[in-house]
């Protein structure tokens, strides 16, 4: 046999090999990407509302606009559009349903109530929490003295790639002017 013929057909197949195991990595990389993209967007889309309302936090109260203040819900009065009206708002996060909109188990429902009107997140939230501080900054849940909210918002993909979820997380410490400088005290 042609040792040169032999060797052609290892380094061919080697080459050939090789090549698969790129394919493989490049379309694995690619999918994954596209998750954590997905993720990354729909947590965008949650910190960009947080944003408006959680900044608004008792604009137009003559008193402390805190409703409720839980780990997973919050309740407050804020003039949310300059009617010169307050609006009641709400963030729920209920851990206890499933979206069901996707293939994901992890993902419950995040809801945004202004007076009645609901808004359901169908962005893949698998975690929402608030932590409350007082002045000082240690953890309070007493709502005449909470001063800074932290909000965190975990999402995850809507489909995993194999078993794993790819997820993107976002975190921010809101000190509303209205609870740092209360009216009337």
């Amino acid at each position: 046999m042609n040792i040169g013929l032999t060797g052609s057909f290892l380094i061919g197949g080697i080459l050939l090999i090789t090549l698969l195991n790129v394919h493989t990595n490049v379309r694995r990389d690619s999918a994954t990407t596209t998750l954590e993209v997905t993720a990354m967007s729909n947590v965008t889309t949650v910190a960009d509302i947080a944003d408006h309302d959680f900044s608004k936090i008792g604009v137009g109260a003559v008193s402390n606009p805190l409703l409720t203040a839980t780990g997973t819900q919050i309740s407050f009065l804020s003039d949310l559009d300059g009617d010169q009206t307050l609006d009641t708002l709400t963030w729920h996060f209920d851990s206890t349903s499933a979206n069901g909109a996707t293939a994901n188990p992890n993902d419950h429902l995040l809801l945004r109530i202004v007076n009645s009107d609901t808004l359901r997140f169908s962005s893949n939230v698998t975690e929402f929490g608030l932590t409350y501080f007082n002045e000082t900054g240690s953890v309070t849940a007493s709502a005449d003295s909470i001063r800074r909210i932290r909000v965190r918002v975990l999402c995850e993909s809507p489909a995993p790639y194999g078993d794993e979820f790819q997820t993107s997380a976002w975190q921010r410490t809101y000190v509303p002017l209205n609870l740092t400088h209360p009216i009337g005290v």
